[in-house]
């Protein structure tokens, strides 16, 4: 098998997942040695087509952060509040579609699957693009949006999607970027932040093979850790400018006891609550998400820790990220 990823046919993407299937084969046998030489092997193949600057990355969450002091939230946007949407957010792989499928089974909530409306309707409010990765400028972006003007749009784009419902759940991760400006523009809506320990967390990023252009930062040890500390101290921030508003759910409780955190989950949105929705395969909502294998058996807690098969690989991310880590 070594010998045929070295055949002159085969291109970038067919060793990239040839690497990622072998990754997949070895860890399944318990070859933890060679699984991981596998998935470092198709890591740097992915990297060297994939741009990612970690520094300009670091620069953007500075700006970011810099723009939406405490005082951001006095003025916000005057929207309907007919429907609330329900943004479920967090790194990738960590719990954000379980979290969705739970959602789902309330009676008063519809699952919207991963929208892309927020971050487009910024796009239309300031009339500019915005690139995947965040731009260094992305503070003064966000700073100038018309919070009124893009909570209205966004509302109006997703009425169709929401179907009528009181509660409608936008399952996108990388909202998290947009913490402040969708509670500005939305004051009423309701912002779950899916928790997963450090590791676990980098770890389930590093294995994944994410198409093409998404999520750059998960190919190479040092720039996942690097994106995992700008996450976390953006995340502390919209906590620290808005207090109370958005709901941590760490994924080692919600795979442990489901049924507490959805209860938490009800509470906090002000629903009445409903038993039984933790039954996960009881919901057959359709899901293209990358964790669609796992929502066809029961919650379980198989994965919590898996990083710590690979302890001596992902080394370099622990030193990275100690003062992160709690065990």
């Amino acid at each position: 098998m070594r010998e045929a990823l070295q055949h002159p046919g085969l291109g970038n993407d067919d060793i990239t997942y040839l690497h990622y299937g072998l990754f997949k084969e070895f860890d399944r046998l318990g070859e933890t040695d060679e699984a991981w030489a596998s998935l470092m092997a198709g890591a740097q193949a992915r990297r060297s087509v994939t741009e990612h600057d970690a520094a300009k990355e670091t620069a953007a969450y500075d700006g970011l952060i810099a723009a939406t002091p405490k005082d951001f939230l006095d003025a916000c946007g005057d929207v309907p509040r007919d429907a609330t949407p329900i943004f479920v957010v967090g790194m990738p792989r960590t719990g954000t579609t379980l979290l969705e499928r739970i959602l789902g089974n309330h009676p008063d909530i519809k699952t919207c699957g991963e929208l892309n409306d927020f971050r487009q309707q910024m796009q239309w409010v300031n009339n500019r693009r915005l690139t995947l990765t965040l731009d260094e400028d992305i503070g003064e972006y966000v700073a100038r949006l018309d919070p009124t003007l893009l909570g209205n749009r966004y509302l109006a784009k997703t009425e169709w999607v929401a179907d009528g419902s009181k509660f409608y759940v936008d399952k996108h991760p990388m909202n998290f970027q947009w913490c402040g400006a969708i509670l500005k523009a939305i004051p009423h809506a309701k912002i779950i932040h899916l928790r997963r320990h450090p590791m676990d967390s980098c770890f389930s990023n590093l294995k994944e093979l994410f198409a093409h252009k998404y999520y750059p930062y998960s190919y190479a040890l040092d720039e996942l850790a690097t994106h995992y500390r700008n996450y976390a101290r953006l995340m502390r921030h919209w906590h620290a400018i808005a207090p109370g508003r958005i709901l941590d759910v760490r994924y080692e409780d919600l795979v442990s006891q489901p049924d507490v955190e959805a209860r938490r989950v009800q509470n906090y949105l002000g629903l009445q609550e409903v038993e039984g929705v933790t039954d996960i395969l009881a919901n057959k909502t359709v899901t293209t998400t990358a964790s669609t294998l796992q929502l066809r058996q029961p919650t379980h807690t198989r994965n919590v820790g898996g990083w710590r098969r690979y302890a001596a690989g992902m080394a370099p991310v622990q030193a990275l990220l100690e003062d992160l880590i709690r065990d």
